[in-house]
Order: C-alpha cells, then structure tokens, then sequence
C-alpha cells in the first residue's frame, strides 16, 4: 500500500472516515482539473508551435489542416486505453509504407526527403533542425508530462481507496471490541484485521480480502461493480509493475485490450475512476455506518449533505447526480425528513443543469404535509417533528417563490433555520437579494450577537 503507516493515535469515527475520505478526492479530482488546465494546455500550446513549424516549410501549408491534426491527436489523448502508434500515424496523416520497423521493435517514420534535405541543411541548418525538433514531438513516443501525472493521480486514488477499507474496517472490528479503535501503526492495524478476514495462514492482507468482507455483509447495488475496481487495480498493477502492457491477468478485466497492448491513462479514464472511487467510497462507509452504528443517524444525513453543497458550489453537478442516486438506493435512511432533504438537494442539481421535467419528479416525491399517525401505532410511525424547511425548499423549486418565503418565516420562527443555515444551504441562494431573506438574515444575526 501507499499511504502513510502511520495513524494519529486518536479513535476514530464513520463522520470523521467519510470526511477525510470525500476531502481527499475532491482535492485529487481539483488536481486532475487543475493538471488539464494548466500543464496539459502548455503542452498542447507547444506542439502547435512545433507543428506550425514543420508545416511551415511546404508550400502547401494549410493551417486548418495542422489543427485538425492536433484535434484529432487530442481525442486520442481524451479516450485512448492503448497507446497505438498506428492511429497516431493515421491522426498525423502518415502512410504506413513510410514507416520503417527495426529488429528492437523500434518503428521510425521516413520520407523520400533525404537529398533534399542535405542540400537544405547547408544552407538552413537552423531550419533544418527545426524540423526535427518538430517532427521528434509528431511522433509522440512517450506521453506527455501531463499523462504521467495522471499516473500519478491513479497510484494515489488507490491508495485512497485502500486506506478507506482499512479504516472502515478497523471501525467495524472495534465496534464489537475486537480489536483496539485506537492503533498507531497501520502495519499493526492490517495485521489485527487480517486475522479477522483472512483464512489463509501467513498471507497478507489484499484489497480485495477487505472489499469482498465488507461488500458481502453490507451489500451494493444499482451500479456496483467488483469487477470495475478489480479493472482499475489490475491496471495500477500493470503500469507501476509489469512494464504497462496488458497481460492475461488485465485482460481477464478488459476485454477491449489484447495481451501486449501498452496501457495508458487518458483524461476520460482518470476522471471515471476518480467519480468511481469517489462514489462508492462514500456509498460504502455510510451503507457501514447506517447498520453499524446508529446513534445519531441525523449526522449521517449532515455529512452527506455537506458533501453535496460542495460539489454543487464547485459546478460538478453530473457528478454530484450520479452520487446523490447512488445514496437513494442504498442508504435506508431512518429519517424521513433526512431523505426528502437528501431528494431536494437532488433536485436542486437537476434545476442547475436545466432538467426540469426530471426535476418536477423529483419534487413529487418530496413530503409537503406532516405524516398521518395512526392511533395506536405512534412508535410504529417513527413520527418526527415536521420541518417547514423542506416544502419552503420544494416550493421555491417549482418557481412560488412567494410561498415559499412564508414558509420560511414559519421555519425561522419555530427555530428551524439558523444564521449559519442561510450561508450553508445552497436553497437559500434561491431567494437572493430578496428584502424578505435580508430581514430575515439580519433577525437571526441579531440571535447570534445575543447569544
């Protein structure tokens, strides 16, 4: 494993595990924007220049031309598994009758142009030299700086990930007193759980050991799949310790790969495993957390309502969908408001991106009323105080705004809604600017300067 092996010394708690854990793949995936962004920009900047160089020596120079030819070269580096000189030759607009094959399996690009450019080189030897500069960057035998360190990106969200398991389970072992909530050493920790999970005598704790322990007794669906993350780590294991070509053991996990290939990792694959990770990541720890321990459940639905107010703010609203349906079908939550406020969060996403009718569906299913008791059957019920929160937020959705302020007024009296809420909501940018919230907003500053 890659983490660090040491621990804090301090228990440890389902809040404070899903929380390092969604911290550290936000931060990996604001990386991932941030390497695209700038370094991958550059790199692609500079092989314009040296493209508009070459291209630049012929008569025939087309400009259009030269960027198709870096489009078609960034669509390889976007969804490309393999890299396959061939298709670079093809995207480059190379015949595959100039290229010459050497016994090393070494291939090299050739044109009828060597006279020519002896003659050229004594007289432009500076041009000539550009030249092959450029044309050295044409063949893009290596990947780019910004590739490698999405190698990089995929070594760490691994080791993310593991350091997930393991401390899911350390939580889960302690919880029955089975081993300490508090060890220093992960060394120490692996070895404790590894007794616990695995049969075998003498052989170590693997990712998987952890995985299929956790998923069996707690298990996923609706887009779960052991054999996804099987895929991301035999890959991690091909790139950092079989040379990067696909071996039998990869292929049993990628059938679109042949054995030999030489793996890479495109900016559509790492960001699909860092959302992958990211997703069932959370899924998980609160699927353990929800049957583990249930004394304060309501936290279960702050966290992971803090979670969303992030990625909403941060623009990453596909993303933020797919997690929040995710959590729907696999987290029962004990309360009903906790749910309906989870399901307008959902909408809120679908409002952002201009779904509205998926949005309107949304809103449906969200409780507008207090929940009938039935006489006699008041424990049955699991009855909780009704929030006018949740219609204000339904009905401002739906565009009546008006209401939806009096609704609100109704929460702030009866103490619903905080000073810190209007801030922490994304619900509350709804009514921005509106001299209703501004009264309401300076009511309950008052509360706090009083307190």
């Amino acid at each position: 494993m890659h983490y660090n092996r040491r621990m804090t010394g301090k228990p440890i708690s389902f809040s404070d595990i899903l929380k390092s854990f969604d911290s550290s793949m936000q931060a990996l995936f604001d990386l991932y924007l941030s390497i695209q962004d700038s370094m991958g920009n550059k790199e692609w900047g500079e092989l314009s220049e040296y493209y508009n160089e070459i291209f630049s020596l012929f008569p025939e120079h087309d400009q259009d031309e030269v960027q198709a030819i870096l489009d078609r070269l960034i669509q390889i580096d976007v969804e490309d598994e393999i890299l396959d000189y061939k298709k670079i030759w093809e995207a480059i607009k190379i015949d595959p009758n100039d290229i010459l094959r050497f016994e090393n399996e070494r291939e090299l690009f050739v044109k009828d142009i060597h006279d020519t450019f002896q003659e050229m080189a004594i007289r432009e030897p500076e041009t000539v030299n550009k030249f092959f500069r450029a044309y050295l960057r044409m063949q893009r035998a290596g990947p780019f700086r910004s590739e490698l360190s999405r190698h990089g990106l995929l070594l760490t969200a691994t080791s993310q990930f593991e350091l997930l398991l393991l401390q899911l389970l350390q939580r889960y072992f302690s919880g029955q007193g089975v081993i300490p909530n508090e060890d220093s050493n992960i060394d120490a920790m692996e070895k404790s759980i590894s007794d616990k999970i695995v049969k075998t005598e003498g052989r170590g704790l693997k990712i998987f050991d952890m995985l299929d322990f956790i998923s069996k007794k707690f298990a996923l669906s609706n887009g779960y799949s052991r054999d996804v993350l099987k895929e991301i780590f035999e890959r991690r294991n091909v790139l950092t310790h079989r040379g990067g070509r696909a071996d039998s053991i990869y292929r049993d996990y990628n059938k679109r790969v042949k054995v030999g290939d030489r793996l890479r990792i495109s900016q559509n694959y790492i960001k699909s495993i860092l959302e992958y990770f990211h997703t069932w990541g959370i899924v998980l720890s609160m699927r353990m957390w929800e049957n583990v321990d249930d004394s304060d459940q309501k936290q279960l639905g702050r966290v992971i309502s803090e979670i969303t107010m992030q990625l909403i703010r941060k623009g990453r609203l596909d993303f933020c969908v797919n997690l929040l349906k995710c959590v729907h079908e696999n987290i029962h939550f004990a309360s009903h408001n906790t749910k309906d406020i989870l399901m307008i969060n959902y909408a809120i996403c679908l409002d952002r991106m201009g779904n509205e009718k998926e949005k309107l569906k949304i809103l449906d299913g969200v409780r507008q009323t207090p929940r009938q008791i039935i006489p006699g059957l008041e424990k049955l019920s699991n009855q909780e105080p009704f929030s006018n929160v949740i219609p204000m937020a339904a009905n401002v959705l739906k565009g009546k705004k008006e209401y939806a302020l009096e609704l609100l007024e109704r929460a702030v009296n009866t103490g619903e809604v905080t000073f810190l809420d209007l801030d922490h909501w994304v619900i509350f940018e709804y009514f921005a600017k509106d001299p209703i919230l501004e009264r309401i907003r300076e009511k309950l500053e008052s509360r706090v300067k009083i307190a």
